[in-house]
């Protein structure tokens, strides 16, 4: 239980010092200027990628027993914040790196070291509830993984 407890505050801890860096840092912030041609797409289909997950989790749940439908409907406006908040954390963190590699002058390496993510947090808020849509609704569960796969790549072709 305590790990659970440091993991989490772990993560509210880096997600704060990273809202942090972003305004306090002006490389950083004039990155994201210059680039939020890329960006706002990005974070609109985050919040809808985190729209689908709320809705995954109350299609799955749905037709089932009425108190887990209540159960579900109570929980859809966590699991939105909290997908919402994972998937910026993930995508703002990459983009400071970027950030500090165009700022430093170094090239990004072809093959990256895989990203540190709060896999327990990604597994709870993201990946669940996508896999509960896919059950119920595989096209639109389908579209919104792949988007999110592809998403990442795009950004980093359109930004040379």
């Amino acid at each position: 239980m305590a790990t659970a407890k440091h993991l989490l505050l772990g993560v509210l801890e880096d997600g704060v010092d990273l809202a942090n860096r972003v305004h306090a840092n002006r490389p950083l912030r004039s990155y994201l200027e210059e680039r939020a041609w890329l960006v706002v797409p990005a974070a609109v289909l985050i919040v809808i990628a985190s729209l689908a997950c709320a809705m995954g989790l109350v299609l799955f749940v749905g037709g089932t027993r009425p108190l887990l439908v209540l159960f579900s409907l109570v929980l859809a406006p966590f699991v939105l914040a909290g997908s919402v908040l994972v998937q910026a954390y993930v995508f703002v963190s990459w983009l400071e790196k970027r950030a500090l590699a165009q700022a430093l002058g170094h090239r990004l390496p072809r093959r990256r070291g895989v990203m540190v993510v709060p896999s327990l947090l990604v597994a709870l808020f993201v990946a669940a509830p996508l896999a509960m849509l896919s059950s119920v609704a595989p096209t639109i569960g389908v579209t919104i993984l792949v988007l999110l796969i592809a998403a990442p790549f795009a950004y980093a072709r359109l930004d040379r």
